[in-house]
């Protein structure tokens, strides 16, 4: 159980740091979203790795078409360390509407982007991944 609060209040770091760090450096106009989001995810690895906290890091992002993901390494738990379906019900959601509530976060998946958070254990190996859309962010009135 501790690890599942330190995890969830580890992740709601991320959250917050994902808002004032990442998002507020991402300006996306119209036009070629691809394009757009492939030279997003460039110009964010030239300052990559990051510590976002004591306990994460954002290691790279990339992109896939019209998806911009954010890969994350938990420095202090393994994959194995942490149980993905109770974890995923403590973060998902404060995740989901953190980025549903930033203003440049609704105006990318607007445009039909979706953004990814990837998180891995200290390992490397993946925990989960927190996806947000537009159709997501409807359920929080955003």
């Amino acid at each position: 159980m501790r690890q599942l609060i330190v995890f969830a209040v580890v992740m709601i770091a991320l959250f917050f740091a994902f808002k004032t760090w990442v998002l507020p450096r991402f300006d996306f106009v119209g036009g070629e979203q691809v394009d757009a989001v492939e030279e997003r995810a460039e110009e964010l690895n030239k300052g990559l790795p990051r510590f976002v906290d004591s306990q994460l890091e954002l290691r790279k992002v990339s992109a896939d078409g019209r998806t911009l993901t954010y890969h994350y390494r938990h420095l202090d738990y393994s994959a194995s360390e942490v149980d993905r379906d109770t974890s995923r019900a403590a973060v998902e959601p404060g995740f989901q509407s953190s980025t549903c509530r930033d203003r440049a976060s609704r105006a990318l998946m607007a445009k039909g982007v979706r953004i990814e958070h990837e998180v891995s254990g200290k390992e490397g190996r993946h925990i989960d991944t927190y996806a947000v859309t537009s159709p997501v962010c409807k359920r929080f009135g955003e």
